[in-house]
C-alpha cells in the first residue's frame, strides 16, 4: 500500500514499526529516506549526496585511524595531556587494552603533526596572558572576541561577536529548531487545526463562525461495545454534523443516540465489525451561530444601524442614551454646559449644577445679584502683593534693556603697579596699547587678546651672503659661508674655538656663569633675585615694569570685570540663595514654593508658606503648617460689572422677565377666550391627546343580545363577532359591515340543504327525501345481490390455480410485510442504495485531479488504487468540493493512467 502524500501522526508513536529491507540501496534515493541493508546488518540514511551509515559505532583503534587519515589537525595540549597521563598511569581497568591501542598508534608521526599548532587558551579577557609572539590563540569568554599573540606586547583581534559578519560564518546550519514555546519560555509552536500562515508570516485564526472541517474515525467494534468516544475532534450534537458507516456502508442516522460532542452510542453492533464515524467539527461554534446574531454588526446578514432620517437596528449607545432619559423629557434648553478657561474645560455635573468663581491670587470677584453679573478686577501690584501693573511700574520696566540681569561679579578697577584705572561707568572700556617691541592681537570670539614681544629676527632678514643690515646664516656644518675669505674681522674661516675661552655672565635680578671657548653648546645655570613674594597662588599679582610678579594678593568685588552671562562656564550657582536673592519664590521642592495640579493630588501640609494651585478646581491653597488654607476663591458678590440683561451675558434662548408671569405687563396664561402662555397642566393635558383626536361621536357604548348586554370597557374598545357552527360572517372593512350567512350543508359542515324526492338526481348538494331513500334501498338491495353472484364468480376466476398460502387478499398482505405504502416504501429503498463511480487518472504531470461523479452528496467514500496489478490501494488527499465533485491530490505527478479513482456514495 503506497501513500501518495505526507503523513503527520500529530506527535503520535508510531509503534512496531520496521524499516524497509533491501539487500543493495534503493534507488532514486531521496533526502532523509532511511533502509535497513540486510547483507551487512547496518542501517543506512541518504543525505542528499550518499548514504551514511547511521549505526556506526567508533572504537579506539577506528578513531586513531580517523586521526592519522584526516588532513585536520587538533591541539595537542587538549589530547596528549590526557593520552599520556592515561599512558603514565598504566590504568588496569577494563580498557587498558584499548589505551594500549591508542598508545601504540600515537606515532611519533602524528606527534610532529601536532607540534605545529599554535596553543589555544581561553577564560576571561583581563586573564589574556602577556604577548610574545608565540602565535597562540586566546578566547575571551566574556567578551566573546578570539585574539591572536602575533608580536611582543601585541595582541590582534581576530574576531569575535563584534566583528565577524554573517556572511564571513562557514558551516552555518540551514535550519534551526526552536525550543517549544510554554508560558514561560520563548520559542516555536505549530500550526494546529483552524490556523494558517500567510506568505509574510502572520499567523491567522479562522473566526468564521461558518467555517467546519470534515473529519472521520473508525472502531472496531470490541465485546459488548456499543458507546465510540472521538478523539480527534468534536462536533455539535443535533446538528445532523455527524453519520455513521458499518463495514463501509452507510447506515440511519436514527441508529446514534448523540451522548456528548465527543460521545455516541450505537446499540447490538457485532463484535469485531468495522464502523467508520464522519462529522463536521464546526470552528467557534461557542455560540453556534443563530439567526439574531447573523443580523447584528459583523453577522453574516448585518441589520444597518439607525439613523435619524432611516429606520434600523438601534446601536449600544444609543440604547444606553435612551435608558437614561427619563419619561417625559423634554428637549433640553439652551444653556452653557461647559465653560472653557483658557485650555481647561469645566463641565456641568447635572442638569442644574453651579459655576463656582474664585477669586484667585491678585484677583477681585464683585457679584451683582440684581444685575446678574460679575465684575473681575486685578488691582495694581505692590511689593508686598502681587497685582497689575501700574502705568509708573511700565515706564521704569521700560528703562531697562532687554535681558538685563543683576549685576554680575567683575573688575572695577584694574591695578599695574601703583596705578589704579577705575571705570569711569556701568559699561566703560579699558583700552590695551602695544608699547614698543609689543604686539596685541584680539580674538572677540573667543574674549582673550595674545600680547607677544616682537624684537625678534624676521625670516626675511637672514641671508647666506653679505648683505647690509642682514643676518648672515652659517652653513650646515656651523660654519660661515664659502663666499667669505680673507679677513673677517680677526676670525679664521675654519675656526672651530675661541682661541681664548669666554666667560658669559648674568647679572641684576638675574645671576649666573658659564665659560664658552666656542667649541660646544654652553648652559648657564640661573638664578632669580628673591622679588620679596611669599610663595603661593594668588588670584590677583602686580607686575613691575621689567615683568616680575612683586606682590600676590586675594580678589576684591572691584576686580571682576563685567562678563556677558554666557562667558560663565562654571561655579553658577542653581538657587536663589546661591544669588543672593531674599525676594524670590522657590519652586517646588523648596520652601515656600509654588506647585499646580489636580485639587485631589495636594500633597499632605506640613511646609508652612507653600502655595498650591488646582488646576482643575480653579483654587488656590496655602499650607499653614499643618494644613491647607483656600485664599483664593471668588465669590458673586466680588464681580463687577456683571451684566444685567440677557443679552449682557450672550443668553439667546431665554424669555425676558416681561415675557413671564400670570398678567399685568406679562404675558398671561391662555384662557378659552384669551390666547397666551401655555400652562403646565394644559401640556400635560395636551400630550395626553394623541395627534388628530377628534370630538367624540355617537358611538354604541352597550349591545344587548336576548337579556345579556354587553359594554364597552374603554374609550376604544372592540366588540368581537365570532362566527359559529354552519354561520359565516364576511367583514368588510371598506364599507364598513359585516355579512352574516347560515352555512350549505356538506358532508364536513352543518348548514342548510335542499330536499329531493327522485333517485335519478345527480346533485351533489341537494338532501333525499324518505321516499327517495326507500326507493334506493330497494335497488340496493337487488345491486348487492347481483354483485355478489359476480364477484363470486370474478375471485374464482381471480383466485384460479394460485397456491393456498396466497389466494387471499391477507396473505398477500402478509407477504407484503402489512405495509399499505409498499410502493413507496420500495422506492425508497431504492433510493438508499449506494451508487459508484470510477475514473481512471494521470498523465505525468498533474498532481490535482478534479473528479465529477453527479452521485448528488457529500456522503462519499473515495478510494484510489493502482490500475494495473496487484491493483494496490494508494493512499492520497481527498477533498469533498461540493455534492457531485472530487478532488484528488498527489505530492507528485502520477503516470498516464497509473490510478483509478471509485467513488461511492
Amino acid at each position: 500500500m503506497k501513500f501518495l502524500t505526507n503523513i503527520d501522526l500529530s506527535k503520535n508513536e508510531l509503534q512496531n514499526a520496521c524499516i524497509q529491507n533491501l539487500a543493495t540501496a534503493p534507488a532514486n534515493p531521496v533526502a532523509g529516506q532511511i533502509y535497513f541493508n540486510s547483507t551487512d546488518k547496518k542501517f543506512y540514511g541518504y543525505n542528499g549526496t550518499g548514504w551514511v551509515d547511521l549505526g556506526q559505532v567508533l572504537t579506539g583503534n577506528s578513531i586513531i585511524s580517523l586521526l592519522n587519515t584526516s588532513a585536520s589537525k587538533i591541539d595537542d595540549d587538549n589530547l596528549s595531556a590526557n593520552v599520556n597521563d592515561a599512558i603514565s598511569k598504566r590504568h588496569s581497568h577494563a580498557n587498558k587494552a584499548v589505551l594500549d591501542a591508542i598508545e601504540a598508534a600515537y606515532t611519533a608521526a602524528e606527534k610532529n603533526k601536532l607540534a605545529g599548532l599554535p596553543e589555544i587558551k581561553q577564560g576571561l579577557e583581563a586573564d589574556r596572558p602577556a604577548a610574545t609572539g608565540s602565535g597562540m590563540v586566546y578566547f575571551a569568554t566574556d567578551t566573546k572576541k578570539i585574539w591572536k599573540d602575533t608580536a611582543p606586547n601585541t595582541w590582534t583581534q581576530m574576531g569575535g561577536q563584534d566583528t565577524i559578519d554573517w556572511s564571513a560564518v562557514t558551516g552555518k546550519p540551514s535550519t534551526f529548531t526552536p525550543p517549544i514555546a510554554s508560558a514561560t519560555q520563548l520559542g516555536g509552536i505549530k500550526v494546529g487545526a483552524n490556523l494558517t500562515i500567510l506568505p509574510d508570516g502572520t499567523l491567522n485564526a479562522n473566526d468564521n463562525p461558518a467555517s467546519f472541517i470534515r473529519k472521520q474515525e473508525r472502531f472496531t467494534v470490541a465485546p459488548g461495545q456499543n458507546v465510540f468516544n472521538l478523539t480527534q475532534g468534536t462536533y455539535k450534537p443535533g446538528t445532523n454534523a455527524v453519520t455513521w458507516f458499518l463495514d463501509g456502508i452507510k447506515q440511519d442516522d436514527r441508529a446514534m443516540i448523540e451522548l456528548s460532542p465527543t460521545s455516541i452510542q450505537i446499540d447490538g453492533l457485532p463484535e469485531g465489525a468495522d464502523v467508520m464515524f464522519e462529522y463536521y467539527e464546526v470552528i467557534n461554534w461557542h455560540p453556534f451561530p443563530n439567526h439574531a446574531n447573523e443580523h447584528l454588526t459583523g453577522g453574516a446578514d448585518p441589520i444597518p444601524l439607525a439613523t435619524p432620517t432611516s429606520d434600523g437596528l438601534m446601536p449600544a449607545p444609543d440604547k444606553a442614551k435612551l435608558d437614561s432619559i427619563a419619561p417625559g423629557a423634554e428637549v433640553n434648553q439652551n444653556a452653557f454646559s461647559n465653560v472653557k478657561v483658557g485650555a481647561t474645560t469645566i463641565a456641568a455635573d447635572n442638569e442644574t449644577d453651579t459655576l463656582e468663581l474664585v477669586a484667585g491670587n491678585a484677583v477681585t470677584l464683585t457679584p451683582d445679584a440684581t444685575n446678574d453679573k460679575v465684575t473681575i478686577a486685578v488691582p495694581n501690584a505692590t511689593t508686598s502683593t502681587p497685582g497689575a501693573m501700574s502705568a509708573e511700574d511700565k515706564a521704569k520696566l521700560d528703562g531697562i534693556a532687554a535681558g538685563a540681569e543683576v549685576n554680575q561679579n567683575a573688575f572695577t578697577n584694574i591695578k599695574v603697579g601703583a596705578t589704579t584705572i577705575a571705570a569711569d561707568s556701568k559699561t566703560d572700556t579699558l583700552e590695551l596699547v602695544a608699547g614698543a617691541n609689543i604686539s596685541l592681537t584680539p580674538d572677540a570670539t573667543n574674549d582673550k587678546v595674545t600680547i607677544d614681544v616682537t624684537g625678534v629676527v624676521q625670516a626675511s632678514d637672514v641671508v647666506t651672503s653679505p648683505t647690509p643690515n642682514k643676518v648672515l646664516k652659517l652653513d650646515a656644518n656651523g660654519k660661515l659661508p664659502a663666499s667669505i675669505t680673507g679677513n673677517a674681522d680677526g676670525n679664521a674661516a675654519t675656526a672651530t674655538k675661541l682661541q681664548t675661552s669666554r666667560t658669559i655672565s648674568l647679572i641684576g635680578d638675574a645671576t649666573g656663569s658659564t665659560s664658552f671657548d666656542g667649541s660646544a653648546n654652553a648652559s648657564i645655570a640661573v638664578t632669580l633675585a628673591n622679588s620679596g613674594v611669599t610663595p603661593g597662588t594668588y588670584p590677583k599679582i602686580t607686575v613691575d615694569a621689567k615683568g616680575r610678579v612683586t606682590g600676590g594678593q586675594a580678589l576684591s568685588p572691584s576686580d571682576i570685570p563685567n562678563l556677558d552671562w554666557s562667558k560663565i562656564t562654571s561655579g553658577k550657582p542653581t538657587t536663589l540663595a546661591g544669588y543672593g536673592i531674599t525676594d524670590g519664590v522657590q519652586n517646588a521642592g523648596g520652601a515656600p514654593s509654588i506647585q499646580a495640579g489636580a485639587d485631589a493630588s495636594k500633597p499632605s501640609a506640613g511646609v508652612a508658606g507653600r502655595i498650591y494651585v488646582a488646576t482643575d478646581t480653579k483654587k488656590i491653597y496655602r499650607d499653614n503648617g499643618t494644613s491647607w488654607d483656600l485664599i483664593g476663591t471668588i465669590n458673586w458678590s466680588d464681580i463687577t460689572g456683571k451684566p444685567t440683561t440677557l443679552a449682557g451675558y450672550g443668553i439667546t434662548d431665554a424669555a425676558p422677565l416681561s415675557h413671564v408671569g400670570s398678567g399685568g405687563s406679562a404675558h398671561a396664561t391662555a384662557t378659552q377666550t384669551t390666547a397666551g402662555f401655555m400652562s403646565a397642566s394644559d401640556k400635560a393635558k395636551l400630550d395626553g391627546i394623541q395627534a388628530g383626536a377628534e370630538v367624540n361621536q355617537n358611538t354604541f357604548a352597550n349591545v344587548k343580545v336576548g337579556a345579556t348586554t354587553i359594554a364597552a370597557d374603554a374609550k376604544q374598545d372592540t366588540l368581537e363577532l365570532a362566527a359559529g357552527t354552519g354561520v359565516t360572517l364576511t367583514p368588510d372593512a371598506t364599507n364598513d359591515k359585516v355579512t352574516i350567512a347560515v352555512n350549505t350543508a356538506s358532508t364536513s359542515q352543518a348548514g342548510i340543504v335542499q330536499l329531493n324526492d327522485t333517485v335519478t338526481s345527480t346533485s351533489t348538494t341537494q338532501a333525499a327525501t324518505a321516499n327517495a331513500v326507500k326507493q334506493a334501498y330497494d335497488r340496493a338491495v337487488s345491486a348487492e345481490n347481483n354483485a355478489k353472484s359476480y364477484t363470486d364468480t370474478k375471485i374464482a376466476s381471480l383466485v384460479n390455480s394460485a397456491p393456498d398460502t396466497l389466494d387471499t387478499l391477507n396473505e398477500l398482505a402478509v407477504a407484503l410485510g402489512n405495509d399499505p405504502n409498499f410502493a413507496t416504501t420500495m422506492t425508497n429503498q431504492l433510493a438508499l442504495r449506494t451508487k459508484k463511480y470510477a475514473a481512471t487518472i494521470g498523465d505525468g504531470t498533474t498532481t490535482t485531479f478534479t473528479i465529477t461523479h453527479n452521485l448528488n452528496t457529500q456522503d462519499v467514500v473515495v478510494t484510489v488504487r493502482e490500475n494495473a496489478s496487484p491493483y494496490n490501494v494508494v493512499f492520497a488527499d481527498v477533498q469533498i468540493t461540493d455534492a457531485n465533485n472530487i478532488k484528488v491530490l498527489f505530492a507528485t505527478a502520477p503516470s498516464s493512467n497509473q490510478y483509478r479513482v471509485v467513488v461511492v456514495g
